[in-house]
């Protein structure tokens, strides 16, 4: 008897864990209020969802929202015209950005922010009449976009700076147009593209090396539509050369490999186009083209290549529903956002899906368990001589740093400095070239900050 109840407990234990680590989910952004909704970015915990709804009066215009888990929908307003879209979020879902109509009759679109306490604010040009702004850092401190300018009074892609400075980063040739459309968590590298006269390429740009052209694998023009957390990964969309002729098809670019090919013709489809990645590059997604104003979502994963979004979660979408877009994976891979066609209610609708409704980690006793909150650890073995241990537990994907510092406050290593799935971590310290005293570690994780005491004896 105490075999089988053993046995029990084991089997009962394995199901609810998995359970818990597989339990998947969609959320239909929606509304009686509105017969139209898309979703365009995602907060990195997957609470705060942006992008746009129709309006039907005094007509119909698309207007920007903002959803939060909890607390639901709200408008952002207007400048002073009527149409708004909200196309990026930070990382902790307080500042949104996008592009409002400034006036009714000339109907012009400006870049703006909007944050609880300021509202939608104008963030200005770079010299000419509009701007757009299409991603926001994942710090909040960069906002990319394009806008026109002053001297050729075309588009051109721009970055603006938390003191306001708006720069204009070029194109591939003079009188030429470009496009910013994405950026790093900390600003330091955008994505987009820029013309080439008749053509276009995609673009990486750094603040040391500029435009980069990241090239194009056929035909005639190449687009960046998403960077990954550190700057690394790139995607987006090439022509590619076909026998029935020019397709255009997903791409993800890294620094070692270039520009390689994502699409899978067995999809249905001859192009897609990709929005966003993973920090990892594991996971991609993006949307389908199958002609005839038809969509579909796809999900992209370096095990199983390309694959229908719907066909994926078909477990968790009702019957005759559809998943047409996907914009926005969040970095840690979990939370997908985009717009589908809900048919429980007859209406084209924002979407996010939670592709694991609950984080959970395996500690040292195989328990499993979900972290609830920021945590640093106290290092181990403490004191030490000369390496020690250092652990930390985040219930968020968020980017990550742990610095050490000596008693007088100078920084003497930076240990992490990275985007990090919601888990529980570990890094060692080595002090072999450091003298014997007093140090201090610190974990930086969004707001959250936490400083712990460590002893260093020779």
């Amino acid at each position: 008897m105490k075999r089988i109840n053993t046995l029990l407990i084991i089997l009962t234990s394995f199901i609810f864990s998995n359970q818990i680590s597989f339990s998947q989910s969609i959320t239909w952004i929606d509304s009686s209020a509105f017969p139209f909704s898309q979703a365009y970015d995602v907060s990195d915990d997957g609470n705060t969802v942006v992008g746009e709804y129709s309006v039907s009066q005094p007509y119909s215009h698309p207007q920007a929202f903002r959803w939060k888990r909890n607390q639901g929908f709200i408008d952002l307003g207007t400048l002073a015209g009527l149409n708004t879209h909200a196309y990026g979020v930070s990382g902790d879902g307080t500042i949104i950005v996008g592009n409002a109509q400034d006036n009714i009759i000339n109907v012009i679109g400006r870049a703006f922010f909007w944050t609880d306490t300021t509202g939608i604010v104008d963030i200005g040009t770079l010299g000419g009449d509009c701007a757009i702004a299409h991603d926001i850092s994942g710090d909040g401190k960069i906002i990319v976009g394009e806008s026109e300018d002053g001297y050729y009074g075309i588009l051109m892609a721009f970055r603006r700076l938390q003191n306001g400075v708006m720069d204009n980063l070029g194109s591939f040739c003079n009188g030429c147009i470009s496009r910013a459309n994405a950026v790093s968590y900390d600003g330091s590298v955008i994505v987009g593209y820029a013309e080439y006269g008749t053509y276009h390429n995609a673009f990486r740009w750094t603040p040391n090396l500029g435009l980069q052209d990241l090239g194009r694998l056929g035909g005639y023009q190449s687009e960046a539509n998403g960077v990954s957390e550190d700057g690394s990964i790139v995607v987006g969309r090439t022509d590619v050369n076909h026998p029935n002729g020019t397709r255009g098809h997903a791409f993800k670019w890294t620094i070692t490999n270039g520009m390689v090919d994502i699409h899978n013709d067995n999809v249905g489809s001859a192009f897609s186009t990709a929005y966003s990645v993973s920090a990892d590059g594991k996971k991609i997604v993006g949307t389908i083209d199958l002609g005839g104003n038809l969509h579909r979502a796809f999900l992209w994963t370096e095990e199983d290549g390309m694959k229908k979004l719907e066909q994926v979660f078909s477990n968790i979408i009702t019957y005759g529903s559809e998943l047409r877009t996907a914009n926005k994976i969040t970095p840690d891979g979990r939370f997908i956002i985009g717009s589908g066609y809900n048919s429980a209610t007859g209406k084209s609708s924002a979407y996010i899906i939670d592709t694991q409704s609950a984080v959970n980690i395996e500690d040292e006793n195989g328990s499993i368990f979900s972290p609830a909150e920021f945590k640093l650890f106290q290092n181990y073995p403490n004191p030490f001589n000369p390496s020690t241990k250092i652990s930390w537990q985040s219930p968020v994907g968020s980017w990550q740093t742990i610095k050490v510092f000596d008693v007088l406050g100078n920084e003497v290593a930076t240990l992490v400095n990275e985007y990090k799935p919601a888990g529980r971590y570990e890094v060692e310290f080595n002090a072999a070239s450091l003298p014997s005293g007093v140090y201090f570690y610190q974990l930086i994780a969004g707001d959250f900050i936490q400083t712990k005491k460590m002893i260093l004896i020779r």
